[in-house]
């Protein structure tokens, strides 16, 4: 369609057939069309795709991702198909469904990022799978993903903090490295088994593609950094000190910060070699 170049990335779902709400079953196709907009457009790069909520983080897709259509052009309309049996056999999908529609941009060959989302749509399924309601009731993942994200993101930002302090306050590096390198020493076990955890989740997440899973840890790390960079420099200072204080303080808040979460890991958490706890 005949558009303005973009600044951003958009997508925006136009139709919806069986409409938002209504009935759905295995048999049936969901219908979609829709507009998009892209920023930066290059041929053969660009697709569109449904993500299926699950439970716990992330998504499932029917089929695979290189085996989709790419958009030729930079802006316009479409209408794609969406066939139901490998969602309804997927064993972590979220019930009832719910679906969102991306578009996704193409990296190399295997890894893809979404550039655009457009909201959750949801349907009232009228078949769904024997027992899984009951298995969904039942299932730590949600809790256990929280728990996850939040033990992996406190050990990442005190490691970020760290770094970005001394980078920023060279004075205080030589008694914060001393107080931060005996902090790491004390936790390294937990730090250990919860990066793993937590690498292990990517790779399931992008069917054991390793280099996409050190990609999106990467990415996360990045954005966690750019975050903590855009705090103002005195409030940053406030940070710096606080953290210096409770690395190097008598009293350790890690456990109290992050105690209840790694136990909901370690309880939940594929056979991995878990740390100690202290």
């Amino acid at each position: 369609m005949e558009a303005p170049p973009a600044e951003k990335s958009s997508i925006s779902v136009t139709a919806l057939s069986p409409l938002e709400g209504g009935e759905l079953n295995k048999s049936m196709i969901i219908g979609v069309d829709v507009e998009y907009h892209i920023a930066d457009f290059k041929p053969g790069d660009y697709f569109l795709g449904p993500i299926f909520a699950t439970r716990g983080f992330g998504g499932m897709a029917p089929g695979k991702f290189e085996q989709y259509p790419s958009l030729t052009a930079a802006s316009g309309k479409a209408h794609f198909c969406i066939p139901l049996d490998e969602v309804y056999e997927h064993s972590t999908v979220r019930w009832p469904l719910s679906m969102q529609v991306n578009l996704m941009r193409r990296l190399d060959g295997v890894s893809t990022t979404s550039m655009a989302t457009s909201r959750p749509y949801s349907f009232r399924v009228t078949d769904i799978p024997s027992g899984a309601l009951e298995r969904q009731a039942n299932d730590p993942t949600q809790e256990y993903q929280f728990a996850l994200m939040k033990a992996w993101g406190y050990y990442r930002f005190r490691s970020i903090a760290y770094k970005l302090c001394i980078e920023k306050y060279p004075a205080m590096q030589p008694v914060y490295t001393k107080a931060y390198r005996d902090w790491e020493s004390r936790h390294r076990a937990d730090i250990d088994f919860i990066n793993q955890v937590q690498f292990e989740s990517y790779l399931k997440q992008v069917r054991g593609h390793t280099e996409i899973a050190m990609r999106i840890e990467d990415q996360a790390t990045g954005k966690m950094r750019e975050a903590v960079e855009k705090t103002q420099p005195e409030e940053l200072k406030v940070e710096c000190d606080l953290n210096y204080g409770d690395a190097s303080g008598s009293k350790d808040t890690t456990h109290e910060a992050i105690g209840k979460a790694l136990e909901v890991v370690r309880k939940n958490a594929p056979k991995l070699e878990q740390g100690a706890g202290k």
